[in-house]
């Protein structure tokens, strides 16, 4: 190994909804998505994000971690820390509040775009 990101082939319409999850969050913390999604970044706030995005990604989606990962270019069990991680976290009522919140509008967006949008569709 080079040492390089985890990355195996995703599919675009993944590729998309996880990147719908990332500009959530990012409207949600005030980070730049390429700075969530950014491998090298180690700030507390920006890592936060990023666990974030993949728990969302895997809650509201319903995906695998190995999926989410191929999606956010880690490996499972770094997804699996990280959706236990804010797991965790959700023991404070304000954070589980707010990804109710976010999870409930991921579900609405994906609710609004409809199965055929993924696919093509005009």
């Amino acid at each position: 190994m080079d040492g390089s990101a985890y990355r195996v082939p995703v599919r675009d319409e993944d590729r998309i909804r996880a990147g719908l999850v990332v500009q959530l969050v990012a409207v949600a913390t005030g980070w730049p998505p390429e700075v969530i999604l950014d491998i090298r970044r180690r700030d507390a706030g920006i890592s936060r994000a990023r666990r974030t995005a993949m728990y969302l990604t895997h809650v509201a989606y319903g995906w695998t971690l190995e999926r989410v990962g191929h999606a956010f270019g880690r490996n499972r069990v770094t997804v699996g820390a990280a959706c236990q991680r804010v797991e965790d976290e959700r023991d404070a009522p304000e954070i589980d509040a707010r990804l109710e919140q976010l999870t409930a509008l991921l579900t609405a967006a994906l609710a609004t775009a409809g199965r055929g949008a993924g696919e093509g569709a005009a």
